[in-house]
């Protein structure tokens, strides 16, 4: 059974609090005050008030164990780690202060489980880095009294996410960076995905992680695997981008078609905890799935605002559904930037089978599949993508555009003030587009897509607003 090093040191703490037993005088006993104190009745309606369902609470009363994401409440460790931020004059937490955000997680997490038998449940995955944790309960009881516990905010359930799958570079600006020099030099985008082939030569000849010196892929968690090929899409566009961007590769998907949001929030923690190794400046999510319910994309609040304000942007797929009135999770959550896709070139009709046509196409028109509603960021290129020997489309490949974007950006704008953590002082208003207030349907006139460059402004920033007269977007400010 794997065991965490969270859930070691609870076992640890559990140990130390039984009496004075020692092996000779027999078999150890349980921590009395793990005994339940909470009534039953009155720990259920917690649950559900902290988002357990009763399907949930039915399938532990009939003997099988339920997976949950668990959110802690970290209001406190924010703002002690908002103060030594501010006392410091930084921008953005830097290694001090997120290794010490995870120590106060830390004595967090075990606090509270320190309460439960360790027969009860098993810690899945830590999340060092975050104020959650994936938590198998084996019990109703342990549930209720972990919930219960004021140091839990939220629980959520571990849903199911799936892929979202020549004239692109000109149309983004690309060539007129790459002219200046600015070719993402020295920053890293993790991709969550299935995974990189970095012996792909658009890598750079790489024979493992790093090696030879000009291999673009630093890191990967599943070798040079890739089963279905979208992971080394998602990186071969982001280098064609930015081309001497670092890809670390963190394999979310493991050999199969969908994946979930425990192993998503996996892969954020580890850019997180590895930032300033890396120096991650972007994570790019080409996955999505349906919000689900009024909570329903919740469960990325937290890793979205840690992201941010350890200095990395989450970006992701606003889905490929061709939805005029919602997008995917998790680019549907306000702390991750939600990416769909327009056409690169005149590419002819297009139809793509079983969601929708285009009779027509054209540069910087959105595509009929691209899902849109009001709280989505930008559109960038995403149908027809040429790259690492493979074409497609989707707002997949419109995120990885977004993605190498961003790590021009970071290099562009001045430092200390490169991510903005503070209030007010944000680089995304720069490859964001700040409170677009789309219109249901798509009938509005005007199209606003990514550009990797624009000299107008004393920052040289990276993205200008680019407007055609295609149905989508009106009331921009």
């Amino acid at each position: 059974m794997y065991l965490s090093r969270l859930t070691k040191t609870v076992i640890a703490l559990s140990l130390c609090l039984v009496g004075s037993s020692s092996a000779a005088s027999g078999p150890l006993q349980e921590n009395p005050s793990a005994v339940s104190v909470t009534p039953v009745g009155k720990g259920i309606t917690i649950a559900r008030e902290k988002g357990v369902s009763q399907a949930m609470l039915d399938g532990l009363l009939l003997g099988k164990p339920q997976s949950l994401i668990v959110e802690f409440d970290a209001k406190a460790v924010e703002m002690a780690a908002k103060k030594q931020q501010v006392a410091r004059g930084l921008n953005q937490e830097d290694k001090q202060i997120v290794e010490f955000k995870a120590t106060q997680y830390a004595e967090m997490k075990l606090r509270a489980l320190s309460t439960l038998t360790r027969t009860e449940y098993e810690t899945l995955s830590d999340y060092s880095h975050l104020p959650m944790a994936y938590i198998q309960f084996n019990t109703e009881r342990a549930l209720n009294d972990l919930v219960g516990r004021p140091e839990v905010k939220r629980v959520y359930e571990d849903r199911t996410l799936k892929l979202n799958l020549a004239q692109s570079l000109p149309l983004v600006n690309q060539p007129s960076a790459a002219a200046i020099g600015q070719t993402g030099q020295g920053a890293t985008v993790a991709v969550l995905d299935t995974g990189v082939d970095f012996t792909n030569p658009v890598f750079g000849g790489c024979t493992s992680p790093g090696v030879p010196a000009g291999c673009k892929v630093i890191f990967s968690n599943n070798g040079s695997s890739d089963g279905s090929g979208h992971g080394t899409s998602m990186a071969g566009i982001i280098v064609s981008i930015a081309p001497n961007a670092k890809i670390a590769s963190y394999d979310v998907f493991s050999g199969s078609s969908t994946t979930t949001d425990s192993a998503v929030i996996n892969g954020i923690n580890w850019a997180i905890t590895n930032k300033s190794f890396y120096d991650i400046r972007a994570i790019n999510m080409s996955l999505g799935r349906s919000v689900g319910g009024s909570f329903g994309c919740d469960v990325y609040l937290t890793p979205g605002m840690n992201a941010r304000a350890a200095g990395i942007l989450p970006i992701a797929a606003a889905g490929n559904n061709g939805l005029a009135d919602q997008i995917d999770c998790p680019a549907h959550n306000s702390q991750i930037l939600g990416v769909g896709a327009v056409y690169d070139a005149n590419v002819g009709a297009k139809t793509y089978t079983g969601i929708c046509s285009d009779a027509s196409t054209q540069a910087d028109q959105i595509t009929c599949f691209s899902n849109s509603w009001w709280n989505m960021d930008l559109l960038a290129p995403g149908a027809v993508i040429n790259v690492a020997g493979s074409s497609g489309s989707g707002t997949s490949q419109a995120t990885a555009m977004a993605s190498g974007a961003a790590v021009i950006v970071s290099n562009l704008l001045p430092a200390p003030s490169v991510y903005g953590a503070l209030p007010g002082d944000s680089w995304v208003d720069v490859l964001e587009l700040k409170s677009p207030e789309f219109l249901p349907g798509r009938d509005a006139e005007d199209v606003h897509s990514i550009k990797v460059l624009s000299l107008s402004n004393e920052f040289r920033k990276v993205m200008a607003v680019s407007v055609s007269q295609e149905k989508f977007r009106e009331g921009m400010t």
